[in-house]
């Protein structure tokens, strides 16, 4: 692609970021390529020729596979480096929402939904190189970049470092064999999470600063046990808690 900006060009630190690897690359050079993404590569339909398949209209807006935004005139033409794929929309904005690009990662979801707002395209159908291509399912990430969730079932270790001021955070999370949902209230001093499907072994859970030391209450079907927030302790013979749900019982 020469000098083009390529909308999936962070792709490997994208799926780092959601397996928990940390960075691949220098972290201040990773932020301003996701930067360089939303500038270079997004764009309205009305001031953007689509010279390949048709999956965005009018005064719609999204981020293009490919632009070339200083040297257009030497531009290597691809068949579809001109097209909207939500698959890589979503995996360029979820690496924003890890860089602290909220602005900017939202938006990248708002102009999705926005194109499959159930009126001018099927919401369960986000056409790519086929209709319900797999690729949308990057979207969930999403959830984990906003909840800042990881869960590593090796060390019975969990953590929620939420990205977003709402108090109290509110979302659903899954590990493995189970999921549930959690509730964060720093403002509160509290925190609740709910085990609805499967079991859970969890034996460290990470919370925000201000929650770093507290009692988390965790249910499980018909009952409750509290679990205190701090990172796994030294390696010792204590094992991991298993939190069944009702139907797991």
């Amino acid at each position: 692609i020469g000098e083009g900006c390529l909308v999936d060009q962070l792709v490997g630190q994208f799926f780092a970021h959601v397996a928990g690897l940390g960075y691949l690359l220098k972290k201040g050079n990773v932020r301003k390529a996701a930067r360089a993404i939303y500038r270079n590569n997004h764009v309205s339909m009305s001031e953007h020729e689509c010279l390949g398949r048709t999956y965005a209209l009018n005064d719609e807006e999204g981020l293009v596979i490919c632009s070339w935004p200083d040297a257009p005139e030497n531009r290597m033409v691809h068949w579809f480096f001109t097209e909207f794929m939500t698959g890589f929309e979503y995996s360029a904005g979820v690496l924003m929402l890890y860089e602290g690009l909220m602005k900017e990662g939202l938006s990248v979801f708002a102009d999705i939904r926005a194109r499959y707002d159930g009126r001018r395209r099927n919401p369960w159908n986000e056409a790519e190189c086929g209709h319900h291509y797999a690729r949308a399912m990057a979207a969930w990430a999403g959830v984990l970049a906003l909840s800042g969730f990881q869960y590593s079932a090796i060390d019975g270790a969990m953590q929620f470092l939420p990205r977003v001021d709402a108090e109290p955070f509110r979302c659903v999370w899954a590990a493995g064999g189970a999921w549930g949902t959690v509730l964060v209230d720093t403002a509160g001093g509290r925190a609740e999470l709910s085990v609805l499907h499967g079991r859970l072994r969890l034996k460290a859970l990470r919370l925000p600063g201000a929650l770093s030391e507290a009692k988390t209450r965790v249910r499980s079907g018909s009952a409750t046990s509290t679990v205190t927030s701090g990172p796994p302790k030294s390696k010792d013979s204590t094992g991991p808690n298993v939190f069944p749900s009702n139907e797991a019982r």
